[in-house]
């Protein structure tokens, strides 16, 4: 405490002793980690895909629909969160073409 000069600082103290940290994270839900990574894996797979040059609809649809759904299964997603509102602008884009349709390479953009 006297290296830092916080000997007099009380709410230093109580947290040094009870072996806590200030920091608010620790607060959240265990789960979290394991939500941000599923949804940060279902976002890849459909940009693997058409990094691969696989552009039919049957390949992409499956894969934005799990990307939609595992968004729309987040907690506490804000209500304006706009990563949401495109991948299910694709989705309703892609679910209106046929499986052996596939996309041009604007849309791939």
């Amino acid at each position: 405490m006297e290296q830092y000069n916080i000997q007099h600082c009380q709410s230093a103290k109580s947290l040094l002793k009870s072996g806590a940290s200030n920091y608010r994270g620790e607060e959240t839900d265990r789960n979290l980690a394991q939500r941000v990574f599923d949804i940060t894996t279902k976002f890849m797979q459909p940009l693997d895909v058409i990094a691969l040059d696989i552009r039919s609809i049957d390949e992409l649809l499956p894969p934005m629909r799990e990307v939609m759904l595992a968004l729309q299964a987040y907690p506490n997603l804000p209500a304006d969160y706009q990563g949401l509102q495109t991948v299910t602008t694709w989705v309703n884009k892609l679910s209106t073409m046929k499986a052996s349709d596939e996309l041009t390479e604007e849309d791939c953009r």
